[in-house]
């Protein structure tokens, strides 16, 4: 451990603030890190970030996220519209506010959501003999960029896009592709 904190440098190129808090809960056997059973791995939880400051001095680049959560799991339930259970395998971030910055551009988000799934678990994405559910929507509540390199201006409020590809009449091997997007 020692050789590897001395390559560290001692000054880093840039600053960052902020915290972090790491909540996960896992089962796995060590035969499961192989290529043939690491589906069998079960990994849930998620990661906060609040007040996250990021601020490189060379490129003038500021980053200010004010609260995020990273969710994932590889057996996380949900139910369905039709009522019934399901595993799904799922990752999905959300963060309240977003500020970056640099010379010539500046970005803010508000609101924003970003998430993917699949129904079933990392062993039913490994069969190729049988679609997977598969689905995720993006959404914001407030974006803005302006560029000062060619003055480009973009305002979007209530964002929402998605897309999915799913069984048709419940077949495994026929797809129907879904998608959507709607802004204010």
């Amino acid at each position: 451990i020692a050789k590897a904190l001395g390559l560290i440098p001692k000054r880093l190129p840039f600053s960052l603030s902020g915290r972090i808090g790491i909540n996960t809960d896992m089962k796995f056997a060590l035969s499961d890190f192989s290529v043939k059973t690491f589906h069998k791995i079960k990994l849930n939880g998620n990661i906060t970030a609040d007040n996250i400051r990021y601020f490189v001095p060379k490129d003038s680049m500021q980053v200010f996220v004010d609260h995020s959560i990273l969710k994932f799991g590889t057996d996380s339930k949900i139910t369905g519209a039709d009522g019934i259970l399901r595993n799904m395998l799922m990752a999905s971030i959300s963060l309240d506010s977003l500020a970056v910055t640099d010379p010539i551009t500046e970005i803010t988000a508000t609101n924003a959501r970003f998430g993917v799934g699949a129904r079933g678990n990392v062993k039913n994405l490994m069969d190729t003999t049988s679609l997977t559910p598969l689905g995720g929507r993006f959404s914001v509540g407030k974006f803005s960029m302006f560029s000062a390199v060619d003055s480009t201006r973009i305002n979007v409020r209530e964002m929402v896009a998605d897309a999915s590809v799913r069984r048709f009449n419940g077949k495994d091997r026929m797809p129907i592709f879904t998608f959507g997007i709607s802004a204010n």
